[in-house]
Formats: C-alpha cells, sequence, structure tokens
C-alpha cells in the first residue's frame, strides 16, 4: 500500500526518472544522456550503484553523491530477468582545481556573498564571516558549491517575498550558518539538490526549509525553529532526506525542530520523505502532517507536545513507522515522551499507517484511524 513518487536526477550526463518497485531495485520510467547511450531503456530495474544495493530512489542519489570527478560509477540493471553492468562517466566536463573564496559581510560592500556566488566555479568553496544582510540565490548551472559559515556567520533576508537563500544548482552545501527572515530560509526546487548541515534556521516569514519542484535535499545536524508557519516543507514531486546522511549510515544526523507555526515536517503533493532520528516538538499543530498523495518513512525520532497529533497522515497518503522488527534507526519506532495533544498518530481520508506504533502518545491517546484508513500498525506485512 505504499505511495510511490517518480524521482528526476541529473548525474553526470545522465538523466533519469525513477520508480520504487514492489522488491528490490528502482524502476527507470524515463532515460536520456549518457545513461541511454550505455543501454539503459524504460522498464529497466537499476539494483545497484558503486556496489551498494538500491531499494528506492534516494539510495541512488546517496550512493552516487560521493563520487569524484574522474572515478566511474557503476550501475547494474536487470532487463526481463538478465542482470547487466555498465558505467557512467564522471570526466566528460574539464576540470578545474577546486577554488576557496572568503566574504567577510560586516566589512565588504552590500552584496557581497551574491557576487561571490557569482563568480564560483564548480567545487569552489565561499567562507562566510559577519552578517550578510542579503536574499541570495544560487542558479542553475552554479553546481558543487559550498557555502561555509564556520558557526559564526548570518545569513538574513530583508525582502520577505524572496527567499533567504533559494538554490537551483545541483549539489550545493549550506553549512554552519544561522539563516533568518526572507520567506524561507533555504529553498531548493526546480530540480537543485542541497545538502543542509549544522545550521539555526529561524524567525522567517514562512517556512525554515521548502523543498519543492523536483528538488532535493539532505537536512542534517539543523536546528529549526520559530518559523511563521512549517519548520520543513516537502512538496511538488521532491525528496528529502531528514536526519541521516547515507543510506547505510548506523548513526543519525538529528535536527531539531520546534515552536513552528503550523507542522514541524509538512509532505504534501505527491512528495516523498524519509524522516529519521530527530526531536519534533512544541510545533502549533502536527509534529508531521503528510497529505495529497505523499509518502514518508518515519522511524526513531521523538515526537513531543505537539499542538495537534504528533503524526497525522490523509488524502491518499501514507506513513511506514519504521520497520516490524530491529533496533536500527531506519527500523526503531518512533517515541513520545510528553504527550502531544490529541493523538500520537491520526488517519482520515483514505491514509494508511504501516509498521510500529512505538511509544507515540497524545492526551486523547496513541492513535486514531478513521473508517477510511488502513490501519497496519504492529501487524505483520503480507503480501
Amino acid at each position: 500500500m505504499e505511495k510511490k513518487a517518480i524521482c528526476s536526477l541529473a548525474v553526470f550526463g545522465a538523466f533519469l526518472w525513477l520508480l520504487p518497485s514492489a522488491g528490490m531495485g528502482v524502476g527507470v520510467t524515463n532515460v536520456a544522456g549518457q545513461a541511454r547511450e550505455q543501454g539503459l531503456r524504460r522498464g529497466d530495474l537499476v539494483v545497484e550503484v558503486n556496489g551498494r544495493p538500491i531499494r528506492e530512489p534516494m539510495d541512488f542519489f546517496l550512493a552516487v553523491r560521493p563520487t569524484p570527478p574522474g572515478d566511474p560509477v557503476g550501475i547494474a540493471y536487470v532487463r526481463q530477468g538478465e542482470e547487466s553492468r555498465f558505467e557512467l562517466r564522471t570526466d566528460l566536463a574539464p576540470k578545474q582545481p577546486r577554488g576557496r573564496a572568503e566574504v567577510d559581510c560586516d566589512k565588504d560592500h552590500p552584496g557581497a556573498l551574491q557576487r561571490a556566488i557569482d563568480r564560483a566555479r564548480p567545487e569552489d568553496t565561499i567562507l562566510v564571516s559577519g552578517t550578510c544582510n542579503e536574499n541570495v540565490n544560487i542558479p542553475v548551472g552554479k553546481d558543487l558549491i559550498t557555502l561555509n559559515g564556520g558557526g559564526k556567520a548570518t545569513i538574513h533576508g530583508p525582502d520577505a517575498t524572496l527567499n533567504t537563500i533559494m538554490v537551483r544548482g545541483r549539489g550545493i552545501t549550506i553549512t554552519a550558518f544561522t539563516i533568518t527572515g526572507g520567506r524561507a530560509g533555504v529553498d531548493v526546487g526546480r530540480g537543485g539538490t542541497a545538502v543542509i548541515d549544522g545550521n539555526t534556521i529561524e524567525s522567517t516569514g514562512r517556512n525554515g526549509i521548502t523543498v519543492g519542484g523536483w528538488g532535493t535535499a539532505n537536512i542534517v545536524n539543523n536546528t529549526i525553529q520559530n518559523n511563521a508557519s512549517h519548520g520543513i516543507l516537502v512538496n511538488g514531486n521532491s525528496w528529502a532526506f531528514i536526519g541521516f546522511r547515507t543510506a547505510d549510515a548506523t548513526v543519525a544526523s538529528p535536527n531539531i525542530i520546534r515552536n513552528n507555526g503550523i507542522h514541524g515536517i509538512s509532505v504534501t503533493f505527491s512528495a516523498s520523505a524519509r524522516i529519521v532520528g530527530n526531536t519534533i516538538s512544541d510545533n502549533m499543530r502536527n509534529g508531521v502532517s503528510v497529505d495529497r498523495a505523499s509518502q514518508a518513512n518515519i522511524s526513531d525520532n521523538t515526537i513531543d507536545a505537539n499542538g495537534q497529533n504528533g503524526i497525522f497522515v490523509t488524502e491518499n497518503s501514507g506513513v511506514n513507522l519504521g520497520s516490524d522488527t530491529g533496533t536500527g534507526i531506519f527500523d526503531a519506532p518512533n517515541r513520545t515522551t510528553v504527550n502531544n495533544t490529541l493523538r500520537g498518530i491520526s488517519c482520515r481520508m483514505g491514509g494508511y499507517g504501516n509498521g510500529r506504533l512505538g511509544t507515540l502518545n497524545g492526551n486523547s491517546g496513541p492513535k486514531d484511524f478513521g473508517t477510511s484508513c488502513i490501519d497496519s500498525l504492529d501487524r505483520p506485512d503480507t503480501f
């Protein structure tokens, strides 16, 4: 019953549209560029990347991401029961030396950070100090750039109609900042991809982080608090990996998501998220809300004292709460130490819940599933 969403990826000149399958591997719904030249076709099942098994599109993304330029990416796929292999070349573009730029927003002329982004080349790192009062844009084509705030820098978006940091490039890293103001603190969309690591994102006009429009984000080690709407909004056929670095991680890289004006995390409009090991508390409505044909895997989180439910699922959406057995971060159930106001988990309008209830709880009880919902919590899967 798990809801499936297509994920688009562009890596090293290969363009793939992937869909989770019923078992091992991800199905190819469309393919172009280098992967098609190597023989991959619609209907094939990608089962392995760089020696790592692939169970869902995010595994593909996480297996490819650390590949250094020049090293091949090994792909194994199955067609009509027969396995084949090929390699994606990563040396199609000329290599450039990694560069570093320094920006001191307290001393440089206004707009210094945007100017540094505009000049940056792939694999450049921009070291930032001071307080940057500007809304910045990392556009399409500005790929593999790192913004590093050193744990002290602030980026404040003075224009509330624009995002403080807008990401449309691929492979962007944003780390060690305080990010305030703007419409969203960080917005990743229109095919952009980003790692958002170790920031404090607070007091924005709407969401702390927005991932939308076929964007993908890996969100780890942040404090996301006191934002007017959602702590994290995942929408519009996008993917978010929240609280862990890689699909084979054994230890979470948790976020603290608290005191936001609507939901702690909202997954909506055919989006998908994997939410692992975080503390999600004291948000005005639900800790995690999944709706409008969306899906989330939610495991090993502490979900406390939210104004409505710990988890709310509705409108033909589904949640998998860990696995039926196991204690690892992707298997363990979620927990509540301070009751949510209503229920631990609530379901309406054709939703489903699978996995284990754990200690999720609310003042009105641990769970409430409407008659149109499927409750398979704490029941072995049967196929």
